[in-house]
């Protein structure tokens, strides 16, 4: 039988009187009953929180129907937060106090936001490599990522990063000129500036005070080498400076940035044999090298932060993010160790152009993502804090950096910063006037001259430099082996 047949089949007598005994039986037992409740209407009105339901509902009551309402509350079942993902290079350890941060400067984003830190590396090459991989897989990108500013050009010109013009528009007035050079890249806004990086000179004053050397008369490569020399004679078992034979990847971008040398054309052509300035820095970099005044070791290898701590270590020239290593390898030599701009043969530039941070095209969430960079850089709480926890990293919007000035005049402790912290805090440690002294220094960077691809060039540039150092190569044959292997392995770096 169809189900239409079932449907349209007439009631015997037999089956119509059986219905009609259990609607009469039914009736019977509402009788008896005190209430049989039947909800009609619902009327939904949403407070605070919770949720508070007004329903209505009809009862029987003895027979009679009436007509009664009851408030329910209901409770919305939590929300997740989202998690965003941050990028960065040196551990997930040194950046616990982000979260901190971003919370405190905005409290609206507890709840709703957590930070999930990864770290596939010591330096940031290993986080370029990651993203590489991540970007041409579409797998496993993160919503933020760490970089130095020479690294931006290569994503940003395959169209991998989000245009933040317009998140960006209402702090515009705020921002520091130098801030939005670090933000841009063929004049659209990919990323955030956070840390730029002029060059900062730091020396032991005791030492060159020993050793009659005043920083302001050393103005050329010569009178450089010239101070050092004076300065181990003075200062016995003391050195002028550190350089491993594997110069670390930062100080050719620092010594490039200086006068904004490329390495390639817009046209595509390489300069390395063309431009006699590149001879000149692997011969400068071969002559500091071999020196008597030299500690034969690259930054960040294992017996670098020791040559600080045991006082072998008495100079660096490295980017503004030095204000915080100098004092966490020496924390004993407080009050001896100051800073200045660069020597005039290579004051100008920057560290590898200066720090920033990126949204991928692809995040998971953007949204979320440019929330918790406006938290941490651009709201005046999270910007000042972010110096207080890691003073150095100075604020790049100019109303944060006034708010700095006052902390440090005033000479008082921040709250909740610990003994070991306030002994290490840069104004006690370089002194008050260490404000104004980085503002001098910030007064020479330049960002420099980056194509999309430069860390491929630069791991060139440096394998030649290694050589020549090494004695494997003529300064003319690691000129010329360099500019062959770019033109080879690269390409035009412009071409997509």
């Amino acid at each position: 039988m169809s189900i239409h047949e079932k449907d349209s089949r007439k009631l015997s007598r037999r089956e119509f009187l059986r219905i009609s005994a259990l609607g009469a039986g039914g009736a019977l037992v509402a009788s008896c009953r005190p209430q049989v409740v039947k909800e009609t209407v619902v009327v939904e009105k949403v407070v605070e929180k919770p949720v508070e339901k007004v329903v209505k509902e009809t009862v029987i009551v003895q027979g009679t129907p009436q007509v009664v309402e009851k408030v329910v509350t209901a409770v919305p079942a939590p929300v997740e937060p989202v998690t965003v993902t941050w990028m960065h290079w040196g551990g997930v350890a040194r950046t616990d106090y982000y979260d901190e941060i971003v919370f405190a400067s905005s409290p609206d984003l507890e709840g709703r936001v957590k930070l999930d830190r990864v770290s596939p590396g010591k330096h940031d090459t290993e986080v370029n490599q990651a993203l590489r991989l991540s970007f041409a897989s579409g797998y496993g990108a993160p919503d933020i990522f760490t970089a130095n500013y020479a690294t931006i050009p290569e994503f940003a010109k395959a169209g991998m990063l989000l245009d933040l013009e317009d998140k960006l528009s209402p702090w515009q007035s705020d921002l520091t000129e130098g801030a939005k050079k670090l933000m841009q890249f063929g004049g659209q806004y990919v990323c955030m500036a956070t840390q730029p990086k002029p060059k900062l000179w730091f020396y032991r004053t005791d030492l060159f005070d020993n050793a009659g050397i005043d920083p302001a008369e050393v103005k050329t490569f010569e009178d450089y080498m010239e101070a050092g020399q004076k300065f181990i004679d003075a200062n016995p078992g003391h050195f002028f400076y550190n350089l491993g034979a594997q110069p670390i990847h930062y100080r050719y971008s620092q010594w490039m940035s200086h006068d904004e040398i490329c390495m390639a054309n817009a046209d595509g052509t390489f300069n390395i044999t063309s431009d006699e300035r590149f001879a000149k820095m692997y011969e400068e970099f071969e002559e500091m090298y071999h020196a008597d005044c030299c500690f034969q070791t690259s930054d960040f290898s294992a017996d670098w932060q020791p040559g600080f701590e045991d006082e072998s270590i008495c100079g660096w020239i490295v980017g503004s993010w030095g204000i915080n290593w100098v004092s966490k390898m020496a924390p004993e030599q407080g009050g001896l160790w100051t800073f200045t701009v660069s020597p005039e043969h290579t004051r100008y530039g920057s560290d590898a152009g200066g720090g920033t941070y990126a949204i991928p095209k692809i995040a998971a969430h953007p949204d979320e993502a440019w929330e918790v960079m406006e938290a941490i850089i651009l709201e005046t709480k999270g910007a000042v804090l972010r110096w207080q926890w890691k003073s150095g990293l100075f604020p790049v919007t100019k109303t944060a950096a006034e708010e700095v000035k006052k902390i440090v005049l005033s000479g008082e402790r921040p709250e909740g910063m610990d003994d070991e912290a306030w002994k290490l805090f840069a104004p006690n440690y370089y002194g008050k006037d260490y404000v104004d002294r980085y503002f001098e220094c910030l007064d020479t960077m330049r960002v420099g001259c980056f194509d999309p691809a430069f860390q491929a060039e630069l791991s060139i540039l440096r394998n030649h430099c290694e050589a020549y150092i090494a004695g494997d190569e003529t300064l003319q044959e690691a000129l010329a082996n360099c500019q062959a292997d770019m033109e080879t392995q690269i390409g035009n770096p412009w071409e997509a």
